[in-house]
């Protein structure tokens, strides 16, 4: 009878332990800022001459005030401004659940007419950010009627040279404005696909290859403006293919591989935070509260026990 007491006593005591243990945080005191940027414009579209304001938003979505917060990298050549550079200004601080809010105002450049869009980027950072910085940054950019160009496309084998036809290339234009170009390409029996007079601006490009065939990179990205523009997607033997390359035409432009790129990516991947606060109190609690439970069955077990020992 004793021993079974003793052995309950000591798992209450061990739970009880065993609650405290587990109940405190250990990065229970790792508050952090978490800083995300978002980026209007005052119209859906430019024109040269325009006036354009553009509205940048820092909001703090993390658990302590963000401080010293500050611009790490913006793009200020998009329109010829008429106020001063957010990265001009002194260092701020952003408590949780709050926003900061600037604005710039600038002109649409004749430039823009050739480009086909205006664009701007901004990057915030706070000294006690955590590791999730991949929305500090904001990348937008509207489109600016004005050029048309044409789009060349090239499949080639790797190893020959030779075009490749079949393959399905997706044409899409990469601005935040409404009713984007968005088209699909097919190569010829030569390997090569062409887009007429599209509208100047940023286009992602995507290749869907033919049985057979696998794209060394499968996506890339071009300018169209008044000039003729050429991607070349090179490819590689996966098996049988069901398209015979083709010699390269006598003639045919040479156009040289346009990998990928995209706005520069921040640093560092999301992250949770432990539990903290009235949480982890209750949960310390009830791990003190077994422990004084076991302790005191453990004083009281041994008090009967020596009610009934004889005193010889």
């Amino acid at each position: 009878m004793v021993l079974r007491k003793a052995a309950r006593v000591a798992l209450a005591v061990g739970a009880g332990l065993g609650f405290v243990a587990f109940g405190v945080p250990a990065y229970a005191d790792d508050a952090k800022s978490d800083l995300k940027t978002a980026i209007a414009f005052s119209s859906d579209l430019g024109k040269v001459g325009e006036s354009i304001t553009v509205t940048v938003t820092v909001t703090n979505n993390g658990t302590a005030t963000a401080t010293d917060t500050s611009v790490v990298r913006e793009w200020d050549d998009a329109l010829d401004w008429t106020s001063p550079p957010i990265a001009a200004g002194a260092k701020f601080d952003v408590a949780p659940g709050e926003s900061k809010v600037f604005t710039r105002t600038g002109v649409v450049p004749q430039k823009a007419y050739d480009d086909g869009y205006v664009q701007v980027l901004y990057y915030f950072h706070a000294t006690n950010e955590n590791t999730n910085t991949n929305d500090n940054i904001a990348y937008r950019s509207i489109r600016v009627p004005g050029q048309l160009g044409d789009l060349t496309v090239y499949a080639r084998d790797e190893s020959t040279g030779a075009g490749v036809a079949g393959a399905k290339i997706t044409v899409d234009e990469r601005t935040s404005s409404p009713g984007n170009l968005s088209t699909e390409l097919t190569t010829d029996a030569d390997g090569v696909a062409t887009l007429k007079a599209a509208p100047a601006g940023s286009y992602a490009l995507r290749i869907k290859t033919p049985q057979g065939w696998k794209a060394e990179i499968p996506a890339a990205q071009t300018n169209i403006s008044g000039k003729p523009a050429t991607v070349t997607f090179r490819l590689e033997r996966n098996g049988e293919p069901t398209v015979a390359p083709t010699a390269t035409p006598s003639g045919s432009a040479s156009a040289t591989p346009v990998p990928t790129t995209t706005a520069p990516p921040a640093p560092g991947s999301g992250g949770g935070l432990p539990v903290t606060g009235s949480n982890a109190a209750l949960v310390v609690g009830a791990g003190l509260g077994l422990v004084l439970i076991g302790a005191a069955a453990f004083l009281t077990a041994r008090r009967r026990r020596t009610r009934f020992v004889s005193s010889n």
